[in-house]
């Protein structure tokens, strides 16, 4: 079947395109998972412990008090602390009210009265300055581009929804830089805003003596992380929060965000099992022609002694050969698709960490090539067993097949194929799923046909 290389091409094709699905599916989790962990990191930055409020159901209870991190100064071996706001506020937009992330200024400048603070996320301004007194703000790139908010104009917020952005108790603040928020302080595209803590707990309706969402904590080099959590929780106050080591945290932190990267990692793999279902069914066509193509050759084979083993083996060896090459094909195929998908995502909301070429990433698709491509041509190769010496010796050999059933199933394939593209554009559209997967499922069908 090899002297005659063009009869597999289409079986080379599915196998190729259905080990790059894979590939890329398997890459762009893993670049979704390092993404995730970058940003984890990146939240706690340098701080050897991190104080968060107690979990109850699922939902902080209150928030960490000024007292409490009054006291984590007095702890042995901590260097500085940085106490976090991070919160949801309503701005008015020609009277009409829009919600607006807001957050501790993520950078280095002395923002709060604790002047050994430790640093926060790497950011980058974009024009302007840095807030550096009270009722001054940054804003990130999303808030500027989509509330057309520039540099010295005044926004005004409330805590709540409910309140008119109008009224007398609505705070105001002046736009002083554009900043470019690193990965742990990025909003994943939402309009934000960035002040000192005590602006926010201000403008969140929260008590200024303390209201904290996140307190970092840095230790003097030397100095056991894991002492500074036991003598944390031994403060008063501690029942209310919980502390843990950077490394605790950035792996709970991981955790609750790798939720959604793996359900759209499952989603991916989902879809890729697809393609190698509709895969495996053209690689058997594929296989079944060429070995019925191929009947004469085969007695031939037969005639000068060959044995149904040996035929079978040769059968099975060109659809490894095949598979090899087009999996190996694939794979650069698949690697490729992510790593121009992480080099489109730079600069974005959801810029990938990298490629995130693993061992599993690499195997996995070469296993999934070759296992279904060989899966695939067991039958027609058992086929070729069967085919009797004498089959040499007659005039025409070969499957019989009428030109009139063949543009049946062209035609059927091809009105199957467009309904399943209007169906799923349909879908698409009104949002409806079942619209959606009956579309899908006569797609696949007119692709198989």
């Amino acid at each position: 079947m090899l002297t005659q290389p063009r009869r597999l091409i289409s079986a080379a094709i599915a196998i190729l395109l259905g080990v790059a699905f894979v590939a890329a599916a398997l890459g762009l989790g893993s670049a979704l998972r390092g993404t995730v962990e970058r940003a984890a990191a990146a939240s706690i930055g340098d701080a050897a412990v991190v104080v968060t409020p107690r979990q109850v159901r699922g939902m902080p209870s209150e928030p960490v008090t000024g007292a409490y991190v009054a006291a984590l100064r007095t702890i042995p071996g901590v260097t500085g602390v940085r106490p976090l706001v991070n919160t949801v506020l309503t701005q008015g937009i020609s009277g009409q009210p829009a919600p607006v992330a807001a957050q501790t200024l993520p950078l280095t400048a002395p923002l709060t009265p604790t002047p050994t603070e430790p640093p926060g996320d790497r950011a980058a301004l974009q024009s302007g300055r840095l807030p550096s007194a009270p009722g001054e703000v940054a804003i990130n790139p999303a808030m500027a581009q989509t509330r057309r908010v520039q540099v010295g104009d005044e926004i005004r917020f409330v805590a709540s929804a409910s309140a008119p952005t109008d009224s007398p108790g609505a705070m105001a603040a002046r736009v002083v830089g554009i900043l470019v928020p690193g990965p742990g302080a990025d909003r994943g595209g939402m309009p934000a805003v960035y002040a000192a803590s005590g602006d926010l707990l201000t403008w969140a309706g929260r008590p200024a003596s303390g209201g904290y969402d996140d307190v970092m904590v840095t230790a003097a080099p030397g100095a056991d992380p894991a002492a500074i959590v036991a003598a944390a929780q031994a403060l008063p106050g501690a029942p209310a929060v919980t502390v843990r080591t950077a490394p605790d945290e950035v792996a709970v932190r991981v955790a609750a965000m790798d939720r959604d990267s793996g359900v759209f990692t499952g989603l991916l793999l989902a879809f890729a099992a697809i393609s190698v279902l509709v895969s495996s069914i053209v690689i058997a066509n594929t296989f079944a022609i060429v070995v019925a193509q191929q009947v004469r050759a085969l007695a031939l084979l037969r005639c000068v002694g060959a044995t149904r083993r040996q035929v079978f083996r040769r059968v099975l060896r060109d659809a490894l050969v095949v598979a090899g090459v087009a999996s190996l094909a694939g794979l650069a195929l698949g690697i490729a698709v992510v790593a121009v998908l992480v080099r489109l995502s730079q600069g974005s909301p959801m810029a990938l960490a990298g490629i995130g070429l693993t061992p599993t990433g690499v195997v996995v698709p070469l296993l999934v090539g070759l296992v279904v491509t060989l899966a695939a041509a067991i039958v027609p190769a058992l086929r070729a067993t069967r085919v009797a010496p004498l089959a040499a010796l007659r005039p025409e050999v070969g499957l019989g097949q009428t030109r009139r059933g063949g543009r049946l199933r062209t035609a059927a394939g091809l009105t199957l194929a467009v309904i399943g593209a209007a169906g799923l554009v349909l879908g698409a559209t009104r949002h409806d799923v079942l619209i959606g997967l009956a579309s899908g499922a006569a797609s696949v069908l007119g692709v198989v046909l």
